[in-house]
């Protein structure tokens, strides 16, 4: 990802509650990878929580995880123009994420993996920074297109698991993302596929600009 669009993902991260207070380094991939990887240590609880043998968390648990999730979708929408999210959650796990535009084409289902094929291998991702010379990538504290598909599963999903008790749920969550404000945009819908379970609607919580 270019140093210019990953300063302005990281700029609109810092107007966001759960990473106004985001260190400051000399690199700002290592600021991205910072937000994604706090992120993923907030989904750890709301989505395994039955795999690590811990109670259910409370609300405001999954609350966080959802805002953090958000904020980072958000600011990388923003920055790639990628309007609409939609993650299908097939028997309690993603089964397709189609970002609409899709960033680079990219698209991911269970039976097929993510697509196109440049998007398997990190030299050929365009999100991250590869040496022209020697074709290598560092994978340090980088961020990469299939990490953002796979964080819009792993929010929806803990968006899902916050409505519902229900081991199997299975249901459509659809992320909006908008440019029109300075602020990152972010707001995801789940329907769930049986009417008698709940729907949810969370949006982004943003600082004043």
């Amino acid at each position: 990802m270019p140093d210019s669009l990953i300063t302005a993902v990281v700029e609109g991260l810092r107007h966001t509650v759960p990473f106004r207070g985001l260190p400051v380094t000399s690199r700002p991939t290592e600021q991205l990878w910072t937000a994604h990887n706090d992120t993923l240590l907030l989904l750890r609880l709301p989505l395994y929580h039955d795999r690590l043998r811990k109670p259910r968390p409370k609300q405001k648990v999954y609350d966080a995880a959802i805002q953090a999730g958000l904020a980072v979708l958000g600011a990388v929408a923003r920055e790639t123009d990628t309007h609409q999210a939609i993650v299908r959650i097939a028997g309690g796990e993603p089964d397709a994420i189609s970002f609409q535009p899709r960033p680079f084409g990219a698209n991911w289902t269970r039976e097929h993996g993510i697509t196109p094929a440049a998007l398997q291998q990190s030299w050929s991702d365009p999100l991250l920074e590869c040496d022209p010379v020697m074709g290598s990538v560092s994978l340090t504290m980088d961020v990469s297109t299939r990490n953002v598909l796979h964080l819009a599963g792993k929010v929806a999903l803990a968006v899902v698991k916050s409505t519902t008790t229900s081991s199997h749920p299975s249901g459509t969550a659809t992320f909006t993302f908008s440019r029109r404000s300075l602020l990152p945009e972010a707001r995801v819908v789940y329907r769930p596929l049986r009417p008698n379970e709940p729907a949810r609607i969370v949006e982004l919580v943003t600082t004043a600009a």
